[in-house]
This record gives structure tokens, C-alpha cells and sequence, in this order.
């Protein structure tokens, strides 16, 4: 079975409640099923999603949620 997952929504979910709470329902969700979540974030400034984060080459950090 999966041990992790690594939940990487937009930057932008800083200023987004709506995203935050999505966020937050999912991490509680994969505890329940007994799953590490972890999230990965990036510099703010670039207010992209993932896809673009890893086109233009930049780096992610992913901490436990």
C-alpha cells in the first residue's frame, strides 16, 4: 500500500479559503486511511501551479503536513 502522498495545490492557496479547506480535507482523509500526507510548496512569488513550477525548473519542499 501507498506509505505517502504528497499534495502540491497552487500557490496562490495562501489567499484561496476555499483551497485551504480542500487541503485540509485531504490530508485528514489520507490520515484516515492511514497515510502520511506531506506537502510541497514553492517560492510564493511565483503564484503558479505545479506543472509550471517544474517546466521552468524550480525547486519544491515538501514538509509533513
Amino acid at each position: 500500500g501507498m506509505k505517502y502522498f504528497i499534495l502540491c495545490y497552487d500557490a496562490d492557496k495562501e489567499e484561496n479559503e476555499r483551497v485551504q479547506n480542500a487541503e485540509a480535507s485531504f490530508v485528514e482523509a489520507l490520515k484516515e486511511q492511514g497515510v502520511i500526507p506531506l506537502i510541497g510548496e514553492w517560492q510564493g512569488k511565483f503564484n503558479k501551479g505545479l506543472d509550471d513550477i517544474l517546466l521552468m525548473g524550480l525547486d519544491i519542499t515538501v514538509r509533513r503536513a
